[in-house]
């Protein structure tokens, strides 16, 4: 069995990625696996922790946080795997699940990209692959229809709305969270563009490959556990400032691939909603003052002055 590369990228995560970590050993052994982490220089002690309890794994420290797309990319150019397998810091293997992948992998040489069906951490399967977003889209979500009608195909179609992820199946794109990339598949389409300082950059990568010829696809055998978007131990300020960068990586996705009057609507239809989310948070947040409300409206004032500011450049400022 061919030489796998895993690629983790690791930004304050630090019992996160201490668990990412320790799933990825107890599954590797007896496998032929390499582990490279990329910390963007963490203040919580990851690194160090990373480096004590696994110093078998190749660790890399940046001077400052370059973001996920060019740390995925640091770690690529050091990996000598033909399989990659990127894995977020928040992600876990499940038992046999890493060993199980790399089998797929083996076994499936029509496949050049693969993501498994993942997990939310109370065991239900969270959306892990779609189809490529369009304004229609946007609007429906903007507008609630996507999570009114969710087993819709039309209301909810970039997230498969009618797929009942049981099934082995070629999709547009996979959750970045989890996804085995064959070295060749990154030899024919570049690696991920560095614009995206987070979010978006597995959707342009995924594009990217499909035009290269590369083949996608979605696996439904239950490979990872991944909190995303359910950790709680992020701050007020830092959940605002996320959301509002992956506001941001959306708006150059469509600016790219669409151009500048496309990505102008998709702007104003996530301003909309969001405004309309702020109107109907607004009573409990600063009326009755719900906490959690008032986490949510703050989310979205966040997104809308990021919205409201012009251009797309992702960078790190």
């Amino acid at each position: 069995m061919t030489l796998t590369s895993i690629l983790i990228v690791n930004y304050n995560g630090h019992e996160l990625v201490l668990r990412c970590l320790e799933s990825v050993y107890q599954d590797a052994e007896g496998s032929d696996v390499e582990v490279i982490v990329v910390d963007n220089a963490s203040a919580d002690g990851s690194a160090e922790a990373i480096a004590m309890r696994f110093p078998q794994a190749r660790l890399v420290r940046n001077d400052r946080n370059v973001g996920f797309a060019r740390a995925v990319n640091q770690a690529m150019s050091l990996a000598t795997g033909d399989l990659l397998i990127l894995l977020n810091n928040d992600a876990y293997f499940l038992p046999g699940g890493l060993r199980r992948l790399i089998v797929f992998m083996a076994a499936h040489a029509e496949v050049d990209v693969v993501g498994p069906k993942a997990l939310n951490s109370d065991g239900t399967v969270q959306p892990s692959c779609f189809r490529f977003p369009t304004f229609r889209d946007i609007l429906c979500e903007s507008l609630w229809l996507n999570r009114l009608f969710p087993k819709s195909d039309f209301f909810n179609r970039s997230e498969m709305g009618n797929f009942r992820h049981d099934i082995l199946r070629e999709v547009d794109w996979v959750l970045g969270a989890c996804m085995a990339v064959r070295r060749s598949a990154v030899t024919a389409a570049g690696g991920l563009d560095e614009h995206y300082f987070m979010y978006s950059e597995e959707l342009d990568w995924c594009r990217a490959m499909r035009r290269a010829g590369q083949r996608i696809y979605y696996w439904p055998e239950p490979t990872i556990v991944h909190y995303g978007q359910q950790q709680n131990w992020r701050s007020q300020r830092i959940q605002g400032e996320v959301l509002a960068r992956g506001f941001q990586s959306r708006y150059y996705y469509f600016e790219k691939h669409y151009g500048r009057g496309y990505a102008t609507w998709v702007r104003l239809a996530s301003i909309g909603g969001m405004a309309l989310r702020l109107v109907a948070t607004w009573p409990a947040a600063w009326l009755g003052r719900q906490p959690e409300a008032q986490v949510r409206a703050d989310k979205y004032l966040a997104v809308l002055r990021a919205s409201l500011r012009p251009g797309s450049d992702l960078s790190e400022r």
